[in-house]
Parts: structure tokens; C-alpha cells; sequence
């Protein structure tokens, strides 16, 4: 009898170790949350940001598009003007490319962070069913 008590007591005594351990990994994981928390509308400010840089972008990409028509609808540009419009073009280029950029790494962290969220999401829900059960 006295074998079965000391093994209850080490037992017992793992069991105080394990939520102990529980405790302070469900402390940290409150304080990720509350990051979590102050992160989202940071996130929300950025797609706001993105999206007005692709109006800018659309508006930049109209009046390069209208100078465009306006330069070549008259019949070939003299050389200056050609000059002109072929620089602006690559400057217009290379502003698409950046906008490009900027899109492709939000869409991957997009992807990235909803994917995350959705995983645990899923996880808190099992967690919740277990719990109840």
C-alpha cells in the first residue's frame, strides 16, 4: 500500500508539474493573442494603403495612356516628342513593376496569414468540442 501511495504522490506530483507548465504556455498564448489583436487593424491600414497605391497606380496608368493617344493620334512624333514618350514609357514601366511587387507580396502574405488563421481556427474549435465533451 505504501508503493502505491509514493507512486501516487510522483504522479501527482507530474500532474502539478504539467498544468503549472499549462498555465504559463496558456499565459503566453493569451499575450500572442492580445499581439494578434493589435496587429489585424495594423493589417487592415496596409490593405487600405495597398488598395489606394492601385488607384494611384490606375490613375498614373489613364493620363500616361491619354498623353499617349494625344502624341501619336496626330500622325508620327517628331523626334523630341518621341524621345519624351519613350522615357516616360519606361519610367511608366518600371512604376508598374513596383506596383506589381508590392501586389504579389501582399497576395503572399495574404495567403499566408488567412491560411495560419484558418488552421487555428480549426484547432480552437476541436479544442472547444473537447472540452465540452
Amino acid at each position: 500500500m505504501r508503493r502505491d501511495n509514493q507512486r501516487w504522490r510522483r504522479e501527482h506530483a507530474r500532474w502539478q508539474d504539467d498544468v503549472r507548465q499549462w498555465q504559463q504556455e496558456s499565459n503566453r498564448l493569451s499575450a500572442v493573442l492580445f499581439r494578434l489583436e493589435r496587429a489585424i487593424p495594423d493589417y487592415g491600414d496596409t490593405l487600405k494603403d495597398h488598395a489606394f497605391a492601385i488607384l494611384q497606380h490606375d490613375l498614373r496608368l489613364r493620363h500616361h495612356e491619354q498623353k499617349l493617344s494625344a502624341s501619336l493620334d496626330n500622325g508620327p512624333p517628331r523626334e523630341i516628342t518621341r524621345e519624351i514618350l519613350v522615357a516616360e514609357h519606361r519610367e511608366q514601366a518600371d512604376h508598374h513593376r513596383g506596383v506589381r511587387r508590392q501586389h504579389e507580396n501582399m497576395k503572399k502574405l495574404h495567403r499566408e496569414a488567412i491560411r495560419e488563421i484558418r488552421r487555428l481556427t480549426s484547432l480552437a474549435d476541436d479544442i472547444a468540442q473537447q472540452i465540452k465533451d
